[in-house]
């Protein structure tokens, strides 16, 4: 009987205690994968399959590892309500692992404007999973030389943030950062050598390396001095910015809104999500105007 309840409750949430995995239904699949500027990760799965226990934990690492560059989710196969969504994907096997990469920016994103989607067939463990995954986040930083920092740095009509770093590849999170704020801040990159230092200088005090620096729209610098993490410098840019995706964003409270959803039955879906915020809402105005 307890190795019933468990096969059970296993296959109505494999990843519900992941904090980094959301388990998707017909209902909040679009929401989750098509209705974003970030690159989707999704495993489709049977609960009951052996090689869908066996990847279970690296995809729970891989997941953990890259969060901060792309979103991972996860589709139960098994259950009678997405056995449509998973012949609409055309899955045969378990695992399946899906990558979608949505379309290049316009300004909005929906289902019609074009995500392409690759299957990955690469070795089903954390690390592998991870770097090709690295590899399909879109890149929105402009690149900078000593010849074009000046024009970069200068007022406009936008603010504008600017690493300068000792690498000459762009991280990986540093990409996810120019997605959530797509649209109302400019990203760039900066690789400063012993050879151009100097000539950088004229434009941008260099203390350290890395560093970020965001640029306002009167030319004034505000340099971050915190943690490199993800959320933390997305705080700071937010100042400055309006994040349209990442967790300081309504996006990323309605994805944390979805995992507890999934826990308590309270929604499954974008438009359950603001129905519930607006019911809240309402009840705190209420409660306000009866004092």
């Amino acid at each position: 009987m307890l190795v019933l309840f468990f096969l059970v409750s296993l296959a109505h949430a494999f990843y519900a205690n992941s904090k980094h995995i959301y388990e998707l239904t017909p209902k909040s699949f679009d929401d989750v994968v098509y209705k974003t500027n970030h690159t989707s990760v999704v495993e489709f799965y049977a609960p009951w399959c052996g090689y869908c226990q066996q990847f279970r934990s690296h995809y729970i690492k891989a997941a953990k590892a890259s969060s901060d560059v792309a979103q991972y989710a996860a589709v139960n196969c098994d259950l009678p309500e997405n056995k449509k969504l998973c012949n609409e994907y055309r899955i045969e096997g378990f695992p399946t692992v899906l990558v979608f990469r949505p379309p290049k920016w316009t300004g909005k994103v929906t289902k019609e404007n074009g995500h392409s989607s690759e299957i990955y067939r690469g070795e089903r463990v954390a690390s592998k999973l991870t770097e090709f995954v690295k590899g399909r986040v879109k890149n929105y930083v402009k690149r900078l030389n000593a010849r074009n920092v000046a024009g970069f740095v200068a007022p406009k009509d936008k603010p504008r943030v600017l690493l300068l770093t000792s690498k000459t590849s762009i991280s990986p999170m540093f990409k996810a950062l120019a997605i959530d704020f797509l649209g109302s801040m400019e990203f760039g990159y900066l690789t400063v050598t012993d050879e151009i230092r100097s000539e950088v200088e004229k434009y941008v005090d260099v203390k350290e390396l890395p560093q970020i620096v965001v640029i306002d729209r009167d030319g004034s610098f505000h340099r971050y001095e915190g943690p490199t993490e993800r959320t933390a410098i997305a705080e700071f840019l937010g100042n400055y910015g309006e994040a349209e995706d990442g967790e300081t964003s309504p996006r990323g409270a309605f994805l944390k809104g979805l995992k507890k959803g999934l826990k308590k039955g309270l929604y499954k879906s974008f438009r359950d999500f603001k129905k519930s915020r607006s019911a809240k809402s309402k009840s705190a105005k209420n409660a306000k105007d009866e004092l």
